[in-house]
């Protein structure tokens, strides 16, 4: 495939034959305006500059330019005559003669031109910018081209960046109106203390022309519905053509064809017509109301009928008053008011106008303005399109003239402006005081603008014609932001026939026969989560040289970020595109890389293309593609050369500004798909593909270096086990020794999890010899560092017997589980039953041999020997979440390994190291972070105990997670259970080669997989790029910064992490552990802080006077006269001081310590031991005794009784009521209290078993009366008879 070029500069306008569109006449400054070279181009000058771009004659005079332009306009023939002169300074910068300007040559003309001092670094970063080609001069042709195309890519990219105000769907209600809604109105809950409406607590009201009125809530959801009944002078249902809401009496006018308005009360539930205006000579067309909630003394009722005419009602409301006066009763009915008898002040502080002849067509629309004391109204008249007039005749009216007449008009009381929409199709927008020509005029419509919307906070207007067509246009460039076709509305066939914008929620309500809403994107920024990209992020650089990040997404757009604030500079859509199904469509950027002078920008896409890019304009230099159409997973660029690999695996490469025809490729000796690539200066490159082989490449001439794969100990590599079984001397123990030699390999406890805890990184003398007790047969078992760990915190000198036995991988009987096992079993049973589920390691290595074993991310460590045997310099992370180091000579072996994942079921994708190898940064699947100490990991290398330890303690002050969390020593219980779950293969040699460096740091970093990061070594801040679409900046020891996309306060040149302020993501917070909180917090936890001081000050000093066990018993009395002092004294007044009081106070007891809704806890309670109690049965004397004391009382109560009763009195009222009840008599309801005792024991007495007692009478036996003389005592609770004497 030949390669093709693309000339950085755009094609002329004689050359491609079209005309230019003209753009806002608003301009953005070039990127030069601080070092006084910014021109603001405008459409004229841009053009010109392309016809002057391929001119070779810099000394063209000003007047031989307006002579070109004489048929030019004035601002045309200006720019014509400052590029002239921009030209002239260009050519005679030129000292040399040669073409083009020297980096000395363009800082000395930036001093003559510019009054002000330049800077010298800023002067450079210009140069490089506009120098594409990169050959170190810069020609006329290349300064305008890099002008022209950074202000098209700006300009784009603010297009694209403006924000979107209503989503692309219309949320569709559903109503039960037959009809077309004629109006959508807001009834707030007004309080009587608000001074203003509250657009987010009321209710939204609908009513169509069949008289069905709806109440919806703020969500839309229906509340509930009322059908307006038909008046009983008519036969027929009239037309509701309009209405508005009374919201200071919360009431809802409604005018119908009956030329009428009626007032309902819609308190609570209700829906009452309390009053009617009557006497209406025309109907009406549109109304409106406003009430004055502060002062509370002022209300228009205004409204406009079809010939024309504005009337209008001016309210005093008075407390516990309505509009016209006092309520009417229920039987009154509806209050009716003439019309006619408001005109003449008949009602006592209202006032009634009508302004006849305003409009010479029907009113379309009448609101009242507060803010300048008029009404405004409008008609589809060309002479009286829009009225501004005054009731009361204090201010002048004035006509706004617009062909056609008008539909809508909206006013804005912040900006002071209308925008009126019409017949022409034509958004014009106002300014009240002048009536003659209008400010703007925003076009774009197709059809009649029925409907406009002014929205002050944004300054955008809202414009709706009768296609249904949404269009919004920005007030500040006057373009059209966002447009939504009628087609997308599925609101049914009528048109809309009114709409509501709420200004509190910024929604938008539409209205046809149904309801559609526009919920606002913008969003409350205490619960909103910043993004950088839409989609998911894949590529991230940093440019060392412009202080730039660059970026790139799957949606195929690249960005470019500016680090000292977080903004966006620059932003190319499409980069890679191809042709699926008939449409474009954006292809992923799976590769990126800079060249060598970090200058321009290779990408490379999943179909097999690389493109070369001048990133500051976003222009495209060179453009190939691969042979076989493959997603493309590394590229190394060379000062000469591109090196290209991906699923096609193998290496291509390409010369820099070549053709096709310097395309090799070389041998193919990857079995699998290649997803990563390395470059070592000056002369290695390291492929890894799926399957974790490793082939280290010569650069220059392409053979192979070395082969390594971790998952394999075949004939070829079985040096690799050899040398690790502790045949040398060097090699045998990986620790730090005093008496070893400058030749010896040496893992500093430094850099290994295998520690003692005291002193930190050195090891003793028990752990070096079991490390060394290790055996070293062939078949090595996997566990011994495991085991070891353990050890490390066990007694020295206890017992092999008496120690706990750890699990052996290698043992017959313990099993492995993997998703995959299961799920490649094929013992399973025809109906999903596992039939053994018990894995060998075996089965397990070779499971992880053949699908867990890709190599994600490689990187070499530059200042390390690569020529040393001992020293690893490549390291390779993936699948598992495995970080293996590796050394590349004498064919490779492996020194090194450990877990870095968080999870067992995580892998490490990325992985990043700074400039002088000392730390190793990881993330991982799960988005955490971790940073790690290699700077004596599998190295050769001497270092004293007291340069380890010293360099310990600075740590532990840059990271407050290695001062919190990793001086334990030994592997934590996640890690163990990673190591078991995931171990290493057994072809690596474990119990040589597991090893974990010092953590320093782990946070979590985001909520999806970090797909990329990137360090700044001078600044030492690391770039985090995540699947949830969000680049994140944090320091080195775990504080968040901001992400890209929000702006952010410049950054000083040396950042220290306790000067920046503590902030933490919105989505860290929702899911982030407390070891991430307190890393984010700095090492501290400030709520938890606060609550322990709050304890210890408050509730310490009443445990101690409350429990005894917590003080010594002497100070028990000292402790409680002291609460009592401390409560009963002054801090002003002195200790002598003693509360006043009017009654004696309770001794002050130490209070208990409650819990909120739960029991009370004490540790114990002072008892004694329970004593027998005599219970004595009652005796027949004791009952004896009860009934006289009852007959006693009951005649003392009959000789209180007056004189002139009846002689039976009470007592013979008793023995009546008992021989009516035994007679069989018609039983009466007792009227006293003695008659309801008598009727309950009478039904006691009848329904009592005649088993219960033999002392009773049986139930069916009738009862006679007895006398006092010969009472029977009753025995029993529920079982007692009872037979009533007869009183005498």
């Amino acid at each position: 495939m030949a390669t093709k070029t693309v000339q950085i500069a755009p094609p002329t306008q004689e050359a491609s034959g079209e005309e230019k569109p003209k753009s806002p006449t608003k301009k953005v400054p070039l990127s030069t305006k601080s070092l006084g070279l910014s021109l603001f181009f405008s459409d004229s000058s841009s053009s010109q500059m392309d016809k002057h771009k391929d001119s070779r004659e810099y000394g063209m005079r000003d007047s031989d330019i307006i002579q070109q332009s004489i048929e030019s306009t004035p601002e045309q023939i200006a720019a014509n005559v400052k590029l002239a002169r921009l030209q002239s300074i260009f050519k005679d910068a030129d000292s040399d003669g040669e073409p083009g300007l020297s980096m000395s040559e363009f800082k000395e003309a930036l001093r003559r031109t510019s009054n002000k001092p330049i800077d010298e670094e800023e002067v450079e970063k210009l140069f490089m910018k506009m120098d594409a080609n990169c050959d170190g001069t810069l020609d006329w042709e290349e300064y305008v081209s890099y002008n022209l195309l950074e202000y098209q890519e700006k300009s784009q990219m603010l297009e694209m960046l403006k924000e979107k105000p209503f989503p692309k769907d219309v949320k569709e209600i559903k109503t039960r109106h037959h009809d077309n809604i004629v109006r959508v109105i807001y009834s707030p809950h007004v309080h009587k203390r608000w001074t203003r409406l509250d657009y987010t607590n009321g209710k939204y009201v609908t009513v169509s022309k069949d008289g069905i009125v709806t109440f919806w809530s703020m969500g839309l959801r229906l509340n509930r519905i009322h059908t307006i009944p038909i008046p009983p002078d008519r036969a027929t249902q009239p037309w509701f053509v309009e209405m508005c809401c009374i919201y200071n009496v919360n009431m809802i006018a409604l005018a119908s064809t009956d030329r009428d308005i009626a007032f309902y009360d819609i308190t609570a539930k209700k829906f009452v017509k309390r009053y009617v205006i009557t006497g209406l000579e025309n109907c009406i067309t549109t109304m409106d109301y406003w009430a004055d909630l502060e002062s509370k003394s002022q209300s228009v009722l205004v409204w406009g009928d079809t010939e024309g005419c504005c009337c209008g009602v001016y309210f005093e409301i008075q407390r516990g008053s309505g509009l016209f006066g006092s309520l009417p009763s229920k039987q009154e009915g509806a209050k009716r008011i003439s019309f006619a008898e408001l005109l003449k002040g008949h009602y006592p502080n209202i006032k009634a106008f009508r302004l006849a002849g305003i409009h010479d067509d029907w009113v379309s629309k009448m609101s009242y303005i507060p803010e300048i004391g008029c009404f405004l109204s409008c008609c589809q008249s060309s002479t009286t399109s829009l009225y501004l007039g005054d009731f009361l005749k204090k201010k002048s009216p004035a006509y706004f003239k617009v062909d056609k007449g008008l539909f809508a008009f909206d006013y804005c009381p912040k900006l002071n402006i209308i925008a009126t929409g019409g017949m022409d199709y034509i958004v014009r927008i106002w300014n009240p005081y002048v009536n003659n020509k209008c400010i703007v005029l925003l076009r774009g419509h197709t059809k009649p603008v029925v409907h406009v919307v002014l929205v002050g906070k944004k300054h955008q207007v809202v414009s709706i014609d009768k296609s249904k067509t949404i269009r919004v246009f920005d007030l500040k460039d006057q373009s059209c932001i966002q447009h939504l076709s009628g087609r997308i509305l599925s609101l049914g066939p009528f048109p809309i026939s009114t709409i509501f914008f709420n200004p509190g929620l910024q929604h938008l309500v539409l209205a046809t026969n149904n309801l559609g809403l526009l919920e606002s994107r913008e969003e409350d920024e205490r619960y909103t989560e910043i993004l950088s990209h839409n989609k998911p992020v894949s590529q991230i650089l940093y440019n060392t040289i412009f202080k730039v990040v660059v970026s790139a997404c799957e949606e195929s757009v690249i960005s470019v970020w500016d680090i000292e604030t977080g903004e966006k500079q620059m932003q190319f859509v499409n980069a890679h595109t191809a042709m699926e199904d008939g449409f474009l469509t954006p292809l992923e950027i799976t590769a990126m890389c800079f060249d060598p002078p970090l200058r321009r920008l290779l990408t490379g896409a999943r179909d097999g293309s690389v493109k070369v890019w001048n990133f500051n304009v976003g222009a495209v230099l060179q453009e190939f593609s691969m042979p076989e159409a493959s997603m493309v997973t590394g590229i190394i660029c060379t000062p000469t050369k591109f090196y290209i690999t991906g699923w096609f695996r193998y290496v291509g490469v390409y010369g820099d500004g070549e053709d096709f025809e310097s395309f090799k490729i070389w041998p193919k000796k990857h079995e699998e798909d290649i997803l990563c690539m390395a470059h070592h200066n000056p002369n290695l490159i390291a492929t890894g593909g799926y399957d974790g082989t490793i082939i280290v490449w010569l650069r220059e001439t392409g053979h192979t270096y070395c082969k390594l794969n971790a998952h394999k100990c075949d004939k070829d590599n079985t040096f690799i086990a050899s040398n690790y079984r502790g045949d040398s001397a060097e090699t045998e123990t990986p620790v730090y020794d005093h008496k070893c030699d400058d030749e010896s390999r040496i893992d500093s406890s430094e850099s290994t999890r295998e520690l003692d805890p005291s002193p930190p990184y050195i090891l003793n003398s028990s752990t070096h010899q079991r490390m060394a007790s290790v055996p070293k047969s062939r078949n090595v078992r996997f566990g011994g560092l495991l085991n070891q760990s353990k050890m490390d915190v066990e007694d020295p000198a206890q017992k092999d017997e008496d120690r706990p036995e750890h699990n052996d991988p290698l043992k017959p009987e313990e099993s492995f589980e993997h998703p995959l096992l299961v799920a490649l079993n094929s013992n399973d049973d025809v109906t999903g039953e596992k039939k053994d589920c018990h894995f060998t390691r075996k089965e397990y290595d070779n499971l992880t041999k053949n699908y867990e074993a890709a190599i994600e991310k490689m990187l070499f460590l530059e200042t390390r020997n690569y020529a040393d045997k001992d020293t690893a310099v490549l390291v390779a992370s993936g699948a598992e979440g495995w970080v293996r180091f590796w050394s590349v000579a004498q064919g490779g072996r492996l020194l090194g390994q450990f877990n870095a994942a968080h999870k067992a079921d995580s892998s490490v994708n990325t992985m990043v190291v700074d400039s002088e190898n000392r730390f190793l940064i990881t993330g991982d699947t799960m988005g955490v972070v971790k940073v790690w100490d290699i700077f004596n990991y599998c190295i050769r290398r001497r270092i004293t105990d007291d340069a380890s330890f010293s360099r310990f303690k600075k740590l532990t002050k840059t990271f407050p997670y290695l001062k919190q969390f990793s001086l334990d020593g030994v592997l934590n219980d996640e890690k163990s259970e990673i190591l078991l779950k995931r171990p290493p293969p057994i072809s690596s040699n474990p119990d040589e080669t597991l090893k974990e460096p010092l953590i320093l740091n782990s946070f979590r970093a985001h909520t999806k997989a970090i797909a990329n990061l990137e360090y700044i070594n001078d600044r030492q801040l690391i770039i985090t790029a995540s699947a949830d679409c969000a680049i994140r900046l944090w320091t080195v020891c775990g504080k968040y910064i901001g992400t890209f996309g929000e702006r952010w306060k410049q950054l000083p040149r040396i950042i220290k992490a306790s000067a920046i302020k503590r902030t933490i993501p919105k989505d860290i917070r929702r899911c982030g552990s407390a070891k991430t909180m307190r890393v984010l917090n700095g090492g501290k936890i400030p709520y938890w802080s606060k609550a322990v001081a709050m304890v210890k000050q408050r509730g310490f000093a009443r445990l101690k006077a409350q429990f005894d066990y917590l003080q010594d018993k002497d100070d028990l009395g000292s402790l409680v006269m002291k609460a009592k002092e401390e409560d009963d004294s002054s801090n002003i007044l002195g200790k002598r001081y003693q509360r006043q009081v009017r009654h004696k106070m309770p001794p002050i007891l130490p209070k208990i310590l409650e819990t909120p809704n739960s029991i009370a806890v004490y540790h114990t309670l002072p008892f004694a031991d329970l004593s027998p109690i005599d219970i004595t049965q009652a005796t027949a004397h004791l009952d004896e005794a009860s009934q006289k004391r009852c007959m006693a009382s009951m005649k003392d109560h009959h000789k209180r009784d007056r004189k002139g009763d009846s002689p039976i009195g009470l007592v013979g009222h008793y023995n009546q009521v008992v021989h009516k009840s035994m007679g069989g008599t018609k039983h009466l309801a007792p009227s006293n209290r003695v008659k309801k005792v008598v009727s309950r024991h009478t039904k006691a007495s009848v329904n009592t078993s005649p088993e219960a007692d033999d002392r009773s009478t049986s139930t069916s036996s009738p009862i006679h009366p007895i006398d006092m003389s010969s009472p029977q005592p009753t025995t029993g609770r529920n079982n007692t008879k009872l037979k009533f004497p007869v009183i005498e």
